[in-house]
């Protein structure tokens, strides 16, 4: 089981906990599964294969959680910028 495996069962069985709160800023499971799901789907439709390497430049945010699991659930590799 990787990482976007995890968030996905994680989401099913508890979609509204919290999974991330900075500050003011919450996320739940849900919003980061959705969230991995869009990432994942624009990767896939950029024509990522297995073992490509994605790079990603964000800002520290909590959204940038949802990357790691998008580049798995599209069987990328992630590359943190």
């Amino acid at each position: 089981m990787n990482l976007a495996d995890s968030l996905a069962r994680t989401a099913a069985a508890h979609p509204d906990r919290v999974a991330i709160r900075l500050g003011e800023q919450i996320l739940t499971y849900r919003d980061l599964d959705d969230a991995s799901a869009r990432v994942a789907g624009l990767l896939a439709a950029r024509d990522v294969e297995p073992g490509h390497p994605v790079g990603v430049m964000l800002p520290n945010v909590p959204r940038r959680c949802a990357d790691e699991p998008a580049a798995q659930g599209s069987r990328g590799r992630l590359l943190p910028g």
